[in-house]
């Protein structure tokens, strides 16, 4: 049923289209009528998927924001038709083709989360002893998976925080948009960028171990090249939690990183933002954050790191000794060179 709702929302998805854009022109009034017809088929599929979705367990959220999107087509296909005249018709059938290809592309997102066939499950965890993809062994003590909203719980738990890639020129930077939030929220924050002095008004660190007393969490907010070599540093730093800022495209995740990260005992979130959850979240990047989730730019589970479940350092397991640095004030040894690229 999904692959054929499937195949009926992208062919009557790209013929409504197209249908629509003859009628706008006003020379082709007798494709109404067809227009409507397919319209109908395009949303009557998006909401059998939809309903294929709950079945299967994907996310409420999701399946409610595209349910949703598909009533919005309906209601602005009839306001375009009865409703409004005037001014506001061009402003109704504009709203009316971009509503429209949200609604295949919600239905696009469903396809792909049903695609995957374990929307809801968590990633399996390695035991103890055993060995990664690369053939290292894997750290004792894996304390499994936790669902977003908890992994950024215990990040955002912990007040001082490092941005790396913070910008001299802030404008269209995410990772100057993560500090200046974290900042206005109360945090301890501090900048990293290895080519900047100052950013934001504020003292710009080269690397994460020149920030004096250290730091309990990152924000990578550079690009995916200069990633791993961050985390690295965090490993040596017994810095335990980091996380990737991603929006939509690479944003700044690298595989690699991530991989390293986690298997040194660090909790890697690798994807999304901060500023998708509380304290530091608003109603913009709340919103983004669905659809990040149900796009796959932001992880739906994070791998626990062990410092983050056992109280211990990365890689140490319950009852050892603890190699973080001292967030009081302590002067940390300096690591290899990390941060900020611009």
């Amino acid at each position: 049923m999904a692959a054929a709702a499937r195949v009926a929302l992208i062919g009557s998805g790209v013929l409504t289209l197209l249908l629509g854009l003859l009628v706008w022109t006003g020379r082709a009034d007798w494709l109404i009528g067809i227009h409507g017809g397919l319209a109908f088929v395009l949303v009557f599929s998006l909401w059998t998927l939809a309903v294929v979705a709950v079945a299967s367990r994907v996310s409420i959220a999701v399946v409610g924001s595209a349910v949703a999107w598909g009533l919005a087509a309906v209601v602005l296909g009839g306001a375009q038709e009865d409703l409004l005249t005037g001014g506001w018709h061009w402003t109704i059938q504009v709203l009316h083709l971009l509503v429209g290809v949200g609604v295949i592309g919600w239905g696009l997102v469903l396809s792909r989360l049903l695609h995957q066939g374990r929307p809801m499950q968590p990633r399996p965890t390695r035991p103890a002893g055993s060995t990664t993809r690369d053939g290292r062994a894997g750290r004792a003590g894996g304390a499994g998976t936790v669902g977003q909203r908890e992994a950024a719980a215990r990040f955002l738990a912990v007040k001082r925080v490092a941005v790396t890639g913070v910008s001299r020129t802030p404008a269209g930077h995410g990772a100057n948009a993560v500090y200046q939030r974290l900042r206005e929220r109360g945090y301890d924050v501090f900048a990293v960028n290895p080519n900047a002095e100052r950013v934001e008004g504020d003292p710009c660190y080269p690397d994460l171990g020149s920030i004096p007393g250290g730091v309990g969490a990152v924000v990578i907010g550079t690009s995916p090249a200069a990633a791993p070599a961050t985390v690295e540093q965090c490993v040596e730093l017994g810095i335990g939690l980091v996380w990737m800022h991603r929006l939509y495209g690479a944003g700044s995740v690298s595989d690699d990183a991530t991989r390293y990260g986690r298997d040194h005992g660090v909790m890697v979130i690798d994807g999304g933002c901060p500023l998708m959850f509380d304290p530091t979240g608003d109603p913009g990047h709340q919103l983004l954050r669905r659809m990040a989730t149900a796009t796959g730019k932001a992880p739906r589970r994070v791998e626990a790191g062990a410092e983050a479940i056992t109280g211990g350092g990365p890689g140490q397991g319950p009852g050892q000794a603890s190699q973080a640095p001292d967030l009081t004030g302590g002067q940390v040894d300096r690591g290899p060179g990390g941060g900020g690229d611009r």
